[in-house]
């Protein structure tokens, strides 16, 4: 967001430090370490995601696969950010099913 509007970008950082970050501390979720470093983590993401050389490197595959295949990019586009709103919860769930019954082998 600090990308796209400073004042923006502000506000969304104070929403998360107040109602997001204060509440997974609150709860246990998360020690203050862990947050801090993954305030640093997605910082330093989107800093380099940001650099002109990581864009074209990264979008120009992403532009050729939607104008080549279209359906195929967009299905998964969509898988992939389902995912990401599960939190992967699908593929955890099966690597732990494949994990026990490999356990049972052995």
């Amino acid at each position: 967001m600090f990308f796209i509007s400073r004042p923006l970008g502000i506000a969304v950082a104070v929403y998360s430090c107040v109602f997001i970050f204060m509440a997974r501390l609150y709860v246990g979720l998360h020690w203050p370490t862990d947050i801090m470093a993954g305030v640093m983590l997605g910082a330093g993401i989107a800093w380099v995601a940001m650099l002109p050389r990581m864009r074209e490197l990264f979008s120009r595959p992403a532009f050729w696969a939607l104008d080549r295949y279209p359906g195929l990019f967009y299905t998964g586009a969509f898988v992939v950010t389902y995912q990401v709103a599960v939190l992967f919860g699908d593929l955890r769930r099966s690597r732990a099913y494949v994990v026990n019954a490999l356990e049972r082998v052995v």
